[in-house]
């Protein structure tokens, strides 16, 4: 009797799957490796695989950042902004720090081309990547440059159709590692407050190099909304450069592109009137 009832169970796709969806989504990733049966069947489940955030949830009315996502990379899903543009967070040390990275034979089999978290949105609903703003900082002068304001490319808008993928977040942030100096960044998740964000006093906010200009200010409430900043820093090359020690690559399409022809950067960025490409990424036009 108890047999019969169990095989009820997994033969019966609505009750299946709402056992499933009392899973967390660790669990229900590994639910897959038990039965090719469980493996079809989530795959197959649209609500299931809105869990593991592989297709748009439009249906949520609170967002939530992919939990596995944000544990694997820190660097890339805090909540909390930096008071400067120098105090962005360095994804290259934290990411070495991480167990994935230590461990070769995990690093092989996350950095894979064909690693399923490369097609999971790092947030669900999915959010497009607004734009991104790029700060160049002059070893030889001790001072910042302007802030370069750039967005994808209306070619490139397929990319991110639905919103954007973490192959495509991740990728973008290992090529613009391995092509400056000493960068640092901050993704501001706009959907979310900020944490530990208060009022603040005016001489708090001089000196941040337009930061507090781009970002949002704690001295004023600004609409939360479904989309993601992108802030990079990085020293610019003046007598010399510093070498950059290179995170793992993965063999994607937009690495592939960009490694080709690193001018395609500035044509899937859509780089406003200004030289500061060419000068400081050695870009061939």
């Amino acid at each position: 009797m108890a047999r019969r009832a169990m095989r009820r169970c997994f033969t019966t796709p609505e009750i299946f799957e709402r056992i499933l969806l009392n899973l967390d989504i660790q669990e229900l990733l590994f639910a897959q490796l038990v039965h090719t049966h469980f493996k079809s069947f989530i795959e197959q489940s649209t609500v299931l695989q809105q869990r593991l955030f592989f297709i748009p949830d439009p249906t949520r009315s609170t967002p939530e950042l992919h939990p596995i996502l944000k544990s694997r990379f820190p660097a890339l899903f805090s909540l909390k902004r930096p008071d400067h543009t120098q105090s962005f967070y360095d994804f290259s040390e934290m990411t070495r720090k991480l167990d994935w990275f230590t461990d070769e034979f995990y690093r092989d089999r996350m950095i894979r081309e064909d690693a399923s978290w490369r097609r999971m949105f790092p947030v669900q609903p999915p959010a497009k990547l607004e734009s991104i703003k790029i700060w160049s900082h002059h070893f030889c002068v001790s001072l910042f440059g302007h802030c370069v304001p750039a967005q994808l490319g209306s070619q490139y808008q397929h990319l991110q159709e639905t919103g954007i993928k973490m192959g495509l977040l991740y990728d973008l942030v290992v090529h613009l590692h391995s092509a400056t100096t000493l960068p640092r960044i901050y993704i501001h998740w706009q959907m979310f407050p900020i944490e530990g964000e208060g009022p603040r006093e005016h001489d708090d906010l001089e000196e941040n190099d337009g930061f507090e200009e781009l970002c949002v200010s704690g001295t004023e409430k600004k609409e939360l909304k479904n989309s993601i900043t992108f802030y990079y820093q990085h020293g610019a090359y003046c007598d010399g450069r510093i070498e950059n020690i290179p995170l793992l690559k993965i063999n994607s399409p937009f690495i592939s592109m960009v490694e080709e022809d690193p001018s395609t950067l500035l044509r899937f960025l859509k780089t406003p009137e200004t030289d500061e490409w060419d000068k400081y990424m050695k870009t061939e036009t």
